[in-house]
């Protein structure tokens, strides 16, 4: 399963979306995998504006996201494919948590 991040572009003002691949959600909190880190532009315009919506399942959810150190706590809330890729990416990649609004 995937989910659609949106964000807005830092320079533009526009609304991005990114697809990625989809984490444990719990009602209130998502986290997914930034592969490339600081690289990302999904990353940049969160690091601008942590105002996001992500859509999961159909459905829309506002949120606030904030850009994590990959440490083994913030791995284990990563979904196992995730993990996986988290060990073949060598760009200091980022875990990127979503909380609801």
């Amino acid at each position: 399963m995937w989910t659609l991040v949106e964000t807005t572009g830092r320079r533009s003002g526009l609304r991005r979306l990114t697809p990625l691949v989809n984490g444990p959600f719990d009602g209130m909190t998502l986290s997914v995998l930034a592969g490339y880190g600081e690289a990302s532009a999904f990353v940049k315009n969160i690091r601008a504006n942590s105002a996001v919506r992500f859509k999961r399942g159909g459905r829309w959810y506002d949120a606030t996201a904030e850009v994590l150190d990959t440490t083994p706590e913030s791995v284990a809330r990563l979904g196992r494919y995730a993990q996986v890729v988290l060990l073949r990416v060598g760009k200091n990649p980022k875990v990127i948590r979503l909380t609801v609004a």
